[in-house]
């Protein structure tokens, strides 16, 4: 191979494909796909530091636990919306993250781990638009239909600026306040806590869990008891204290009521009380009456303590359902938005956003009572003590039982940002030199691929240099800086400059992905026939890392290539300088060279 000379193979096969491709993912699968996007993307972030907390009072302890769930740490947060989206993941395929990682899908492999293509191309408002975005670029369609309604979307959005911005308006809202949400798919040591504080737990009696009125009693009665304990504990430190210093001092004479009701406190059979019984100095009984009048007001301080964390905590909690209130209340207005145009609605991937509003209500007596709860006066306005406790803990308890029926409309809020996501990002570059267009999916018995003015999105748009590219048919490819073998499945891509190669493959491998996942491509134009496979072999380095003989990588694709029998579907590999590979591959007629 001549050393100025780098050569650059896009392979073209075809083979029948193992399994459909569904837009309705399976729930209960193995390796799912977000799962491994998650572990590909929360590298990204730095894991919390897990030693316990080490508060000093419990309304310390209540305000950092809130402060964290409404301000969560970036891993957190992407953990927990991740969550979400895992309910509803479908299965990976077991080359995915090789392809990921060669053009840096969800995570970057330079010196800048935030450049990857997710990153460059996500505009959504929501963390959940995030994960959806990511979940659309890791799963291609070779469907065409599925792509054009995606199209469609995208279209209608563009074309409709009214609708656009109301969706933009409502999805901003619900961004502001997700973090209430999505911290109930993460710990919550406070949900033993609010259920052993302020649940009856009488047998006969738990069905009055159920009424916010009767919680409210409950809370009464339980703080009516704390409070006179308090003050109890707080009387009785007065007294002996009072009894040790005058008996000590002599300042004044010990008023009768003083001596009474501290002889009182040592008739029983504790241990103060016997020391009490069997000394008749006075100086010994008024240290003992001044050490237990200390810790008795230590008792009525610590409870005191406990009663004001109690108080913070229902306020907090009202603060936390507040939150949650303000994003149902705009999804719900975002459903409503839906609802009014036909195209948007009648789409599979929003039926779940309806189903939560319309049927799961219907159907699900708690969850009708959780979304009443949440409009009520208790949940609009400013946080305060005197608001309905029971209303507060009966909302926040039902929310940790009926979440799991919040997924689907979660997911699909998620998917709603997605599209909106992309639109932002053609409006964004619509000016530009460089800008993204709607792919165009044709049929033909033989595969190729027109890309006009093609860029690699990792580039600055008004400074990156496009190119062109006709791959598959007779005709000559129209860049002046590449060369390809016209007319044949094979074709090789020549570029002096090692640099310019790799940015190029990369950018029609990108091209291909983003085509058969969103529907668009960083290019002026772009038509192709849809591949049923896309794999790449890239990243040359981290390759020879995990498999130190190059053909290693390429065995999972010979046995796709084994069971091609009365073919119809296509299937593309992009091999960046790997000849070692290209030559054991053609030995096991994967490819003929």
């Amino acid at each position: 191979m001549n050393a100025t000379i780098i050569y650059a193979m896009l392979l073209f096969c075809f083979y029948l494909p193992i399994g459909g491709h569904q837009d309705t993912p399976s729930v209960h699968a193995i390796d799912g796909v977000f799962t491994k996007i998650a572990h590909c993307n929360l590298q990204l972030f730095k894991p919390p530091n897990s030693e316990n907390w080490h508060a000093t009072t419990f309304e310390e302890l209540v305000r950092r636990a809130f402060k964290e769930r409404l301000n969560p740490e970036p891993y957190d947060k992407r953990s927990m919306a991740f969550k979400i989206f895992q309910k509803y993941e479908a299965r990976a395929n077991n080359n995915d993250a090789n392809t990921w990682n060669d053009l840096d899908f969800f995570y970057g492999n330079g010196t800048d781990k935030t450049i990857f293509l997710g990153n460059k191309l996500n505009r959504s408002c929501t963390e959940l638009g995030t994960i959806a975005l990511y979940g659309l670029l890791a799963q291609p369609q070779a469907t065409t239909s599925n792509l054009l309604a995606r199209q469609n979307i995208i279209k209608t959005l563009l074309n409709d600026p009214a609708l656009y911005k109301d969706i933009i308006q409502h999805l901003s809202m619900i961004g502001a306040t997700e973090n209430a949400l999505l911290s109930f798919w993460g710990p919550d040591w406070m949900h033993n806590r609010v259920r052993d504080a302020y649940l009856i737990n009488l047998s006969p009696l738990k069905q009055l869990n159920q009424k916010e009125m009767a919680l409210w009693a409950h809370m009464l009665y339980d703080r009516g008891k704390d409070i006179y304990c308090m003050s109890l504990q707080g009387f009785i430190a007065l007294i002996l204290l009072a009894y040790g210093i005058i008996t000590e001092t002599s300042i004044t004479p010990t008023p009768n009521f003083v001596g009474v009701k501290t002889e009182n406190q040592f008739m029983d059979d504790g241990v103060m009380s016997y020391l009490w019984r069997s000394h008749e100095s006075q100086h010994i009984r008024s240290a003992i009456a001044i050490v237990c009048g200390l810790y008795a007001g230590y008792n009525a301080y610590k409870s005191a303590q406990h009663i004001k964390g109690l108080f913070v905590l229902e306020q907090h909690l009202q603060m936390l359902m507040m939150h949650i209130a303000d994003t149902v209340y705009h999804m719900q207005a975002l459903h409503k938005c839906i609802q009014r145009h036909p195209l948007l609605a009648h789409f599979s991937e929003y039926k779940e956003l309806a189903n939560f509003f319309q049927q799961h209500v219907q159907r699900l007596g708690q969850l009708n009572d959780l979304r009443n709860l949440l409009s009520s006066t208790t949940f609009q306005g400013q946080a305060s003590t005197f608001s309905h406790v029971g209303a507060i803990i009966k909302s926040y308890l039902l929310m940790h039982e009926m979440k799991d029926h919040f997924s689907g409309a979660l997911s699909a809020i998620g998917i709603i940002d997605a599209y909106s996501s992309i639109v932002t990002l053609i409006k964004e570059h619509a000016n530009k030199p460089a800008s993204f267009c709607f792919a165009t999916y044709a049929t033909a018995e033989k595969p190729f691929i027109n890309l006009k003015y093609f860029w690699h999105p990792f580039i600055d748009p008004d400074s990156a240099i496009t190119n062109s590219m006709f791959l598959g048919t007779s005709k000559k490819l129209a860049s002046s800086s590449a060369k390809a073998t016209a007319g044949l499945a094979n074709g090789t891509i020549k570029e002096p400059n090692e640099g310019d190669r790799s940015t190029m493959l990369k950018a029609i491998a990108i091209a291909l992905v983003m085509a058969q996942t969103i529907g668009i491509a960083p290019a002026k134009s772009m038509a192709f026939t849809p591949f049923y496979s896309i794999a790449t072999y890239l990243n040359i380095k981290e390759s020879l890392r995990l498999y130190p003989h190059p053909a290693q990588r390429g065995i999972p694709h010979q046995h796709i290539v084994l069971d091609i029998v009365h073919n119809q579907g296509f299937a593309c590999s992009i091999i960046d300088n790997s000849q070692t590979l290209i030559h054991t591959m053609s030995n096991s007629s994967f490819l003929t060279v």
